[in-house]
């Protein structure tokens, strides 16, 4: 169904429109990706329950949480930047392959950025 889906619009090109109008649909497919994405990370993790942990036990996962943030980080970077580099290419182009292929990144990330919260760097990074 996908590849069907990507054959149907693969000859489908937006050379008609200027680039601030691509720009701006770039603008609104990435926030309208992050946005699902938030909200499918936020759907499918609402029903979790509080535990409570030793000292020994949160020592434990923060040490595994600091090799852990390195590679989110580094993978959400990795995917932000291929999204960035699809919108260009999407409103260089008009290609609308580019523009879907952008949308499913931005979810990614999106659903990602869920998992990196301010509170969590700060208690990852700070010295024990």
């Amino acid at each position: 169904m996908t590849l069907g889906l990507l054959r149907a619009i693969s000859g489908i090109y937006l050379t008609q429109f200027p680039i601030l109008i691509k720009s701006a649909v770039v603008i609104f497919i990435g926030g309208l990706g992050i946005g699902i994405g938030k909200l499918l990370h936020k759907k499918y993790t609402g029903s979790l329950v509080e535990i409570f942990l030793n000292h020994l036990e949160i020592k434990e996962l923060l040490k595994q949480g600091k090799k852990l943030i390195k590679i989110e980080i580094i993978f959400i970077s990795i995917l932000l930047i291929i999204s960035l580099i699809l919108a260009v290419l999407f409103i260089i182009y008009s290609w609308i392959v580019w523009l879907v292929f952008t949308f499913m990144l931005f979810t990614i990330v999106g659903v990602l950025l869920n998992s990196l919260s301010v509170e969590r760097i700060k208690l990852l990074t700070k010295d024990e």
